[in-house]
Formats: structure tokens, sequence, C-alpha cells
């Protein structure tokens, strides 16, 4: 996996529980995203250029381990497979430890600014996305990718 981005708790990340707000998760995985479609070269300069942004479509986002103020971690990801307009980002954040506290996965969509409609990825943008997602070629699915989320019978967890 790819470092994305390294950080530490801070303050106004915690929550009531005395650890890292499930809000503060989901923000640090959407600042990691960002730095993933910036080495796309979709960063600021990119954008204005192409006249084409990221929205992020769906995101899903598991709490492993807890985290506490002032504690560092840092996000890793991969990107699991990708389209035209597309990118099925994974990423997981790990303490200084090396355990892992969260996973986020998450699909995102070019967008053409002028339009606000999907676009197309440009393609020297599309050439990037092919080397990231080689990066990561003949590596494992994740366990908690494509997990849908529910309350399972009491039958499905006798079965595990």
């Amino acid at each position: 996996m790819r470092l994305l981005y390294k950080d530490d708790v801070k303050k106004d990340f915690v929550d009531y529980n005395k650890h890292m707000n499930d809000a503060a998760y989901f923000r640090v995985f959407s600042i990691a995203g960002e730095h993933f479609t910036s080495s796309l070269g979709l960063d600021e300069e990119g954008r204005n250029h192409y006249g084409v942004t990221i929205f992020t479509l769906e995101t899903h986002v598991v709490y492993i381990k807890e985290i506490l103020e002032g504690k560092a971690f840092q996000v890793l990801g991969k990107l699991l497979d990708y389209d035209e307009k597309r990118l099925h980002l994974f990423l997981e954040m790990h303490n200084e430890n090396g355990d892992r506290l969260a996973t986020c996965e998450t699909m995102m969509l070019a967008v053409n600014q002028a339009e606000r409609r999907a676009g197309r990825f440009p393609e020297k943008v599309l050439q990037l996305i092919h080397k990231a997602k080689a990066e990561h070629e003949g590596e494992e699915w994740p366990q908690e990718a494509g997990q849908r989320i529910g309350i399972r019978s009491k039958k499905e967890n006798e079965q595990n």
C-alpha cells in the first residue's frame, strides 16, 4: 500500500469517549483521498487545467481499534479498480505500532467542472491511474472491501 497521509490525533478530533470521533476518521480518510488524487495530477492546478474534479459517490468506514488524543497515525491506500470516470479506492489507518485502526472503501467520480456532471479522466491522468493500479497487481482483495452493512442472524453468526 502507498503512504498517503501522516498526522496525530488533534484535540478537536476527540469526542466524549476520549478517543478519535467517527467524523474525524472520515475527515482523515478524505484528506488521504485528496492526497491520492493529487498524485494522479488532479491537485488544484491539474483540476483547473483539465476542468475535471473529483466527487465522492460512496464511502464505507469500518472502525477496528480506537486511538487517543496525541497519538500518531498514518493512512495507506491502494487503488482496487478504475474505469474512465471512476476510482475504487481502499484506505487503511494504522497507529505507530502498525495496528490497523480503521478502513475506508470509497468510490470517486470524475466530474466536468463546467457542466457539473460526470466526466472522464484526461488521458494523462488515466496513465497515472493505470500505474497506481499496477502497483498492487496480484495483491489480495481487502477483507473489508465490498461488504454490506447489516445485522447478521444468529444462524449466520453460528456458521462463522
